[in-house]
Order: structure tokens, then sequence, then C-alpha cells
């Protein structure tokens, strides 16, 4: 039980730097569409600080909801890193930590089978 604890914490940690990411990212892409007068680019920072918050709200409590949660959200990530490569590519920098800690969780962060 306690391995499991310590790999929730780290899991959570984990989490706060990407709400970190994602609130550091909104403000810059933001800022950018201020001072260029952009419609995407203020969009896609209203997009980031709103997925920020939906992912602070989201709360998962158990190995296997994380896991099963992190499984299916590739392909709309990797759209997502499309889609802000070309508006701005600060915005994609969250993404690519979700996929980095997206991994950690697969190949057995939170696993005990795996390792």
């Amino acid at each position: 039980m306690n391995r499991e604890k310590t790999k929730l914490k780290t899991y959570n940690t984990k989490n706060k730097i990407t709400y970190f990411l994602y609130f550091l990212s909104a403000i810059c892409v933001f800022a950018f569409g201020l001072y260029y007068k952009e419609g995407f680019e203020l969009g896609g920072g209203i997009f980031l600080f709103l997925r920020g918050i939906y992912l602070i709200k989201t709360n998962n409590k158990s190995a296997g909801s994380i896991i099963r949660n992190e499984k299916k959200g590739l392909s709309i990530k990797l759209i997502l890193i499309l889609a802000f490569s070309l508006i701005n590519p600060l915005g994609t920098l969250p993404f690519l930590y979700e996929i980095k800690k997206r991994d950690w969780v697969i190949n057995g962060g939170l696993d005990e089978e795996k390792k």
C-alpha cells in the first residue's frame, strides 16, 4: 500500500507540473494574441486556460482509473499538438509533457505487475 501511495504522489506531482504548464502556456499564447491582434492565438490561450481548469477538476483516485484514462486520450492530444503547432508552438508544451506522463504511466509507473 505504501508503494502505491508513493506512485500516486509522483503522479500527482506530474499533474501539478502539467497544470502549471497549461496556465503558463495560456498566458503566453494569449499575450501573443493580444500583441499581434490574432484571433486564433486569443482563442488558443483561452482554450489552454479552460483545459487547465478542466484537468484540475477531474480527479482520479485509483491507479486503474488513471491507467484507463491515460490510454484513451492519445489521439486527441496529437490532434491538439498539430493544431497548436500552427497557432503558436508554445501551446504544444503542455501536451508534450502530458504524452511523457502518459508514457510513464503505461510503461509501468503505476503498475506493480509490469516491474
